[in-house]
């Protein structure tokens, strides 16, 4: 009886300490993608921010257009939009946007990206664009 009981210590004591390191290993690890992901993100916002700085304007009238830089008619938006509130200079930010896209796409699921948004004082520019965005600005 007193053999049994030490035994079943022991392998209790064994199994404690197996769990204990399986759970420290899996935290540092689970710590590390963390860190790893936010310095992903970090650094594609930090390259986006340069194109944003260096990029071309365009002088747009108020209204909805693709990031292609089209009146918005009956294309598809789908594949992002942009929203200028009053005639302005637009930045150019069509391949920009879609670079940073595919960049955060490159390690963090579609399906967890609802919504790639840039917003100026004059223009909204969204990937993808949903039709709830027209309401975002009471000017178009």
């Amino acid at each position: 009886m007193k053999k049994s009981i030490i035994r079943f210590l022991s392998l209790n004591i064994i199994f404690v300490l197996c769990m204990i390191l399986y759970n420290y290993v899996h935290i540092n690890m689970i710590e590390y993608d963390i860190k790893n992901h936010y310095d992903r993100i970090i650094s594609a916002s930090n390259e986006f921010y340069q194109h944003y700085l260096n990029t071309e304007v365009e002088n747009k009238e108020p209204g909805i257009y693709t990031l292609s830089g089209e009146k918005h008619r009956d294309y598809d938006l789908s594949q992002g939009g942009f929203i200028v509130s009053e005639k302005s200079d637009v930045p150019n930010l069509n391949k920009y946007i879609n670079l940073l896209y595919k960049d955060l796409t490159s390690f963090i699921d579609k399906d967890k990206i609802k919504t790639l948004s840039v917003v100026t004082p004059t223009a909204s520019f969204f990937l993808p664009f949903y039709p709830e965005y027209v309401d975002l600005d009471e000017k178009v």
